[in-house]
């Protein structure tokens, strides 16, 4: 075996081994409070949509946008 040859078919197993053995990130488990809180039904306060916190487009942390009126508004409640 010439030596271009051999580094040709370690190159290739190396690759194999990578490709098969993945590098995916491991996924953060999330917080119940938090899970919970977004369950929890929110009204738009233009079209009055009812909907869990989830099912609205998030801006930030604080504000989400109705998908249907597509009013920007808080979800936080005062005395937070």
């Amino acid at each position: 075996m010439k030596k271009g040859e051999i580094i040709m078919k370690i190159l290739f197993v190396f690759l194999f081994i990578l490709i098969l053995s993945g590098c995916g990130k491991k996924q953060v488990k999330t917080d119940p409070v938090v899970e919970a809180e977004m369950k929890i039904p929110v009204t738009c306060i233009r079209c009055r949509q009812t909907a869990p916190r989830i099912s609205y487009r998030r801006v930030n942390q604080v504000l989400v946008q109705c998908t249907r009126c597509q009013k920007i508004f808080t979800t936080l409640k005062k005395g937070r």
